[in-house]
């Protein structure tokens, strides 16, 4: 398709807010604290003053996790799962097929090997069983001789299938962490942290932290020696870092605790399909950040879901053998490579059709539709197109009769909330307040689309939707040394509630031609202060049009960076945005 590119949504249109800081309150805290200037000022901007609590964000400590008891119906899960166990009957994890549902998967089976115990997994089609727990998949899973179903990142929503399988003779152990609807399924036990009349401190915990809690409060029941079980849960903290971070929950409490000490496992994981794929990767015998999990290990295990089936993730990650871990990883590197193929043309064709609606600027949400579209990557596009252009955004495949989708959504908009509203339009939905997945007759799609925009328009109306970066500092060249960005890892993981610092540098002039690099990606070099300095900017070459031929100073918001190109390490600047100089 030809068209003529319209620019509704300019890459100039950020607003770059920032907010004072009492200097006196950043001294105090380098003083006492022996914080980096630059740390300290970046703290005291979110709003962190007090010593203590800083040092227990930037020293996160495993003794600090909560009991797990605190949990509602976690006693009644482990009384069922320790009777199951003396009686040797057939347990079968089910578990979703996205990350977060593969690692809690993969935790559970580990550690009930660990114990001697044989459990078998189950783990639906993404395309041809969809979401959450199936019948089809209960009589399967019955046909087994399985007399209990422990699900993993899933089932809350499953009302009617937990009682299809109870008619059955099969008993439910749910664990997930999704948002529960009003009425719960009839099992054994739901352990869901946000559940209305759970008490836990912190809801926020991702399907393997809650599944990483039901092994802990195993653990203690079934009487294994503390120490011993403490080795075995830090050795599979690299799991639920993975799946944590993956799930883009907020890392911040729990969260950045297991998250912290999961990044460090993995950096010495002695998981075979871990260390193949960081092998592969080349960073192997590096320090894993919460980067290398968002675009080197999530994206290839999303894959085998996305593409094909999460059971290849699954193996990978069981696998003790040597050649088959390296033949899993290599297909998971093809199907990803599939993945972004498919990402990227779907991607474009929503760009396209965006940016030729002459009211595109007026819509409170994209609700975009097309032939073919893989369902597997549609949540995917969603989120790229909501960050874009700061709407939520629903993507919907339409096949036969039927319209099959996920949606993705911003700060401040409730997008399940949003489909619980219009849902006499819906077949089924489920998800949070900032991912979900739907389906709805075809015919219903125009009546969805208006009942939405209107829902959307009352919750958004005034607002400026315009993008808004937060900036943590303004800074010099001369500040960006690498004494400063190793200081700044302190404050990772970065993720949903703990976001990588934003700094900015005005006045900074191009030395040469901007140019695009890779998958277009907007490369720079800059200067200011007769400091040279490079910057990428991922994602970005949207912006080259205006910046090519640029002649007056720019101003650049980034995250620091340290680049190991050719084992010489200098600082990067990863952008968020460019505009014209205001200085």
């Amino acid at each position: 398709m030809v068209y003529q590119r319209k620019q509704v949504f300019r890459p100039l249109q950020v607003t770059w807010e920032t907010s004072p800081v009492e200097s006196a309150k950043v001294s105090t805290l380098v003083k006492e604290m022996g914080l980096h200037p630059l740390v300290a000022q970046i703290m005291v901007r979110r709003g962190w003053e007090q010593a203590g609590e800083i040092s227990a964000f930037l020293s996160p400590r495993l003794s600090s996790l909560l009991d797990p008891f605190l949990l509602r119906d976690m006693d009644r899960a482990v009384e069922r799962l320790e009777f199951a166990i003396k009686r040797r009957e057939n347990i079968c994890i089910y578990g979703d097929y996205d990350v977060d549902g593969v690692t809690a998967t993969v935790l559970l089976i580990r550690f009930f090997k660990w114990l001697g115990v044989d459990v078998q997994y189950y783990i639906p089609h993404r395309i041809k069983e969809g979401y959450g727990i199936n019948k089809e998949a209960i009589d399967k899973i019955v046909q087994d001789d399985c007399t209990l179903l422990l699900t993993v990142d899933t089932g809350t929503s499953c009302v009617e299938e937990v009682a299809y399988a109870k008619s059955r003779g099969l008993e439910v152990i749910i664990t997930d962490h999704h948002q529960p609807s009003e009425e719960l399924p009839p099992a054994v036990a739901v352990i869901n942290p946000h559940r209305a009349d759970c008490a836990y401190p912190f809801p926020d915990l991702s399907g393997v932290g809650v599944a990483f809690k039901l092994i802990h409060a195993l653990s203690k029941t079934l009487g294994v020696e503390a120490k011993q079980a403490r080795q075995f849960l830090a050795s599979q903290l690299d799991l639920v870092a993975l799946g944590t971070i993956a799930d883009i929950v907020p890392l911040v409490g729990e969260n950045r605790v297991l998250a912290r000490y999961g990044l460090e496992q993995l950096g010495r994981t002695t998981n075979l399909g871990l260390m193949t794929i960081l092998q592969l990767a080349g960073i192997q015998n590096q320090r894993v950040t919460s980067d290398n999990v968002g675009f080197i290990l999530a994206p290839r295990l999303n894959a085998a879901g996305r593409t094909d089936h999460a059971s290849v993730s699954v193996d990978l990650l069981l696998t003790d053998d040597g050649l088959r871990a390296t033949e899993l990883v290599r297909y998971l590197n093809r199907l990803n490579e599939e993945r972004r193929r498919l990402e990227g043309e779907i991607f474009n064709e929503c760009i396209q059709t965006i940016e030729l609606r002459d009211d595109a600027d007026k819509e409170y949400i994209f609700i975009l539709q097309g032939e073919q579209w893989h369902l597997g990557v549609l949540g995917i596009v969603a989120s790229r197109i909501a960050e874009r252009y700061r709407r939520p955004a629903i993507l919907l495949d339409m096949e036969k009769d039927l319209a099959k989708g996920s949606g993705r959504s911003i700060l401040g908009f409730n997008l399940h909330d949003a489909l619980k509203a219009c849902a006499p339009h819906l077949i089924s939905f489920g998800g949070h307040a900032y991912a979900v997945g739907l389906k709805l007759a075809r015919s219903n799609v125009e009546g969805f689309t208006v009942a939405m925009q209107r829902w959307a328009c009352d919750a958004i109306e005034g607002q400026d939707l315009n993008p808004r970066l937060q900036i943590d500092a303004d800074v010099s060249a001369e500040d960006m040394t690498l004494e400063a960005v190793h200081a700044m890892a302190q404050l990772e993981p970065y993720g949903p509630s703990n976001p990588p610092p934003v700094l900015s540098l005005r006045g900074v002039e191009l030395l040469e031609e901007p140019r695009i690099v890779g998958r277009d990606h907007l490369k720079l070099e800059c200067c200011q202060h007769g400091i040279q300095i490079s910057a990428i900017g991922f994602s970005m070459g949207h912006y080259l049009p205006w910046l090519s031929g640029c002649r007056q100073g720019i101003d650049v918001a980034f995250t620091p960076a340290v680049n190991d190109w050719g084992g010489v390490p200098s600082v990067e600047l990863r952008l968020r945005d460019v505009r014209p100089s205001l200085s």
